[in-house]
């Protein structure tokens, strides 16, 4: 197994908009700071976030960091104009080179907000799973123009013309259907362990295992897969439980499965995971309360895991 490699995950646990330039901004750039690889964060509607979709903020968090990547998990991509998506990603990537990624999510929305996001495909009386399945080919085929498709067929073309498109992210554990090849070696993916209640690493390791067959059978390759977790690394192994409790009363998002103890116990349930997951990529969910606190757990994670 390799050197483990990890990634932030915020989902918008903070308090009000001055928080956004006093807390997460500074978040970022402390994951940046202490060579965090990623720092993702997601769109939900109708959650306790201090935002619904995130693509407003990437620009802000790519030019307030030097070197990590800056991307969502993910969009919603079922209600989602995609070419207006890759319009505005190509150019954000574009601007920073290597370091964008676009994550792609099947959920769900409430009908209300549906209503407002997507009121052009209210009544065409698709599925969601049919919708995402739509505009994930959609999306696709512009990761597969070549530059003479573009020259018959100018509406192909996304500016700039010397940019670059997203590294793309695929958050969930079920392939779309009649995936083409060219389509499976342009994703990576990332399989959560804290949304699912009961979840079992046996079941997630079945999980990675079918998809790794899936690419060593049609492009004898195996997929860049991470594995998102949640839960908090104190900085003391002081009324760990207490704190924990703390944490589970007032959490934003709920989650399961978490990993959360002083830095130690979060060290060996991270490397147990990694071990049994054959798995040497990790996004971490920090669900501390205090901005001051989601920092501070940075540096000793940091230095734990050497990275």
């Amino acid at each position: 197994m390799e050197k483990l490699t990890l990634s932030i995950l915020e989902l918008g646990s903070f308090n009000g908009v001055q928080s956004i330039v006093d807390d997460i901004i500074p978040y970022a750039q402390k994951a940046d700071k202490y060579n965090f690889s990623r720092f993702w964060i997601g769109e939900h509607y109708l959650a306790r976030s201090q935002w619904y979709n995130p693509d407003i903020l990437l620009p802000l968090l790519a030019g307030s960091t030097n070197k990590i990547s800056i991307g969502t998990a993910g969009i919603l991509l079922s209600y989602r104009n995609v070419y207006r998506t890759v319009l505005d990603y190509k150019m954000l990537s574009s601007l920073f080179p290597d370091r964008i990624h676009l994550g792609l999510a099947k959920g769900g929305i409430e009908p209300e907000i549906e209503g407002l996001l997507a009121q052009s495909t209210m009544n065409d009386e698709l599925l969601i799973s049919q919708k995402f399945e739509r505009n994930f080919r959609q999306l696709m085929e512009y990761y597969h123009y070549s530059s003479e498709d573009i020259k018959t067929s100018p509406e192909l073309f996304i500016p700039p013309i010397d940019g670059r498109l997203p590294e793309l992210w695929y958050l969930s554990a079920t392939l779309p259907q009649e995936i083409q090849d060219n389509q499976l070696s342009k994703l990576n993916y990332c399989f959560s362990f804290f949304h699912t209640p009961n979840l079992t690493i046996q079941s997630m390791a079945q999980r990675i295992e079918k998809l790794r067959e899936v690419y060593i059978k049609r492009l004898n390759i195996l997929p860049k897969i991470s594995i998102a977790f949640a839960g908090a690394c104190f900085k003391s192994s002081e009324n760990i439980y207490g704190k924990w409790s703390i944490i589970k009363k007032t959490e934003p998002v709920n989650s399961f499965n978490e990993i959360y103890g002083d830095i130690n116990l979060f060290y060996e349930q991270v490397k147990e995971l990694s071990y049994k997951l054959n798995i040497d990529d990790f996004v971490f969910y920090n669900k501390q309360i205090e901005p001051k606190q989601k920092k501070q757990s940075l540096k000793i994670i940091s230095k734990k895991f050497d990275l």
